[in-house]
């Protein structure tokens, strides 16, 4: 029978095993980044084309009458042709006037035919609907509190003339410096882009989905069957199937959405919990099959990479338990300083990363060090959130209230 220590040993060497795996993240973001922004340029330059594709974009809004104007007006100041994109806005379970807004602002309103408990049933209906009474050639799918950066249908086009079926735009904090939590989620967005997105993309591998700032072709939807997402978190999931298919999510950094974050660091954790049960919930559903997709080399490495990104939030949460096991053996021994000279030394180790980090994308405020100190606890609270989450599930959308504000004014690096 396994001791706990024999459970400790293989759950520590489990987390040691995903550690470097995301760690050639770090390897590809720094050791190649120099080398994806000049064929970025050459791209650029060789991509410089007449726009063709004609998009839908698509707002979700759940009592949304504060800032979706503010998204409107951003959607019609775009650098693209105003006959070739269509402004679609789907109030849903609004208890405010969210429709007028939309409507004064210079928005076409389409209502869902089914009930919807989340985002995932409006996408479902509204999109299937697009494509079979339409004649859009993709679809762009924003949260209503985005403000979008006016080149974004531009490069979308351009990632989907040549040859893309689903495209993911970079993501930036809207209120990066109104509090230390909004400054926690501009650093991980920041993180993410750049570790993540920018490190796959060099290796053509899938940009990670995110459900705003996001592009999906026509004809992959039909390929699809539509938009048939079941879980709270629709954009993992639809990610998942991407990979399943062999479908490269293309990362296109330079179509930029600014999303607003939350500035109470209570509602950060019901939204993150909402988002960590719905990725466990999309790993319960597709881990096994993504596994098998790599076993027999279908789609292997796409399916090899969303089966760890799914299977980490699960090595995390049992991660728990060796850290818990070091914790109490060092105290027993009579040590508990090492492991509060470790966390010491890791908080200020990451405060300064995090710092250095936002300077250089030209975070230049003070405002921003507030959310670097914060950042390290940020983090830290995923494990809870996780651990939580493999015993409960959440299946409930709870809304995010948003107060909009001024346009933001940022000199971030693009």
């Amino acid at each position: 029978m396994l001791s706990m220590s024999d459970i400790s040993t293989f759950l520590s060497t489990l987390v040691k095993i995903f550690t470097m795996y995301f760690s050639l993240s770090l390897v590809f973001a720094v050791g190649a980044l120099p080398i994806f922004r000049r064929l970025r340029r050459r791209r650029a330059v060789r991509k410089e084309c007449t726009p063709r594709t004609k998009f839908a974009v698509v707002i979700a809004a759940r009592n949304e009458e504060n800032v979706i104007a503010q998204l409107i007006d951003s959607l019609h100041k775009q650098d693209y042709p105003s006959e070739l994109f269509d402004i679609i806005a789907v109030p849903n379970n609004c208890t405010d006037d969210t429709e007028t807004a939309a409507l004064t602002a210079g928005a076409k309103i389409m209502h869902p035919s089914v009930t919807v408990r989340n985002k995932g049933d409006v996408l479902h209906d509204i999109l299937g609907r697009l494509t079979r009474e339409s004649d859009y050639d993709a679809f762009v799918l924003f949260d209503a509190d985005n403000v979008v950066d006016p080149a974004f249908l531009r490069e979308i086009d351009k990632s989907m003339q040549g040859g893309a079926l689903a495209c993911k735009g970079r993501q930036l904090a809207k209120n990066p410096y109104e509090s230390a939590t909004a400054g926690c989620y501009a650093i991980w967005f920041e993180f993410s882009g750049w570790l993540f997105n920018t490190s796959r993309s060099v290796v053509k591998m899938s940009a990670k989905v995110v459900g705003t700032g996001f592009a999906v072709h026509r004809d992959l939807l039909l390929h699809f069957g539509g938009w048939n997402t079941t879980s709270i978190c629709e954009d993992t999931e639809f990610g998942a199937k991407c990979s399943l298919e062999g479908v490269r999510v293309h990362w296109v950094p330079t179509a930029i959405t600014y999303d607003e974050q939350p500035n109470s660091f209570a509602v950060s954790i019901r939204q993150r919990r909402r988002w960590a049960s719905g990725v466990m919930h999309t790993g319960s559903m597709y881990i096994g099959r993504l596994f098998a997709n790599v076993v027999h080399g279908r789609a292997s490495l796409l399916s090899f990479d969303m089966f760890m990104a799914l299977v980490a939030p699960f090595a995390q949460a049992f991660a728990v338990i060796p850290i818990t096991m070091s914790f109490l053996q060092h105290v027993m021994n009579g040590s508990p300083e090492r492991i509060l000279l470790q966390l010491a030394t890791t908080y200020a180790g990451i405060v300064a990363g995090t710092l250095a980090l936002m300077f250089i994308r030209g975070y230049r405020n003070r405002g921003m060090v507030k959310g670097c100190l914060l950042f390290p606890i940020y983090m830290l609270t995923w494990f809870p959130l996780n651990v939580i989450s493999v015993f409960k599930r959440t299946t409930r959308w709870t809304a995010i209230v948003h107060v909009g504000g001024k346009q933001p004014q940022l000199s971030v690096k693009k």
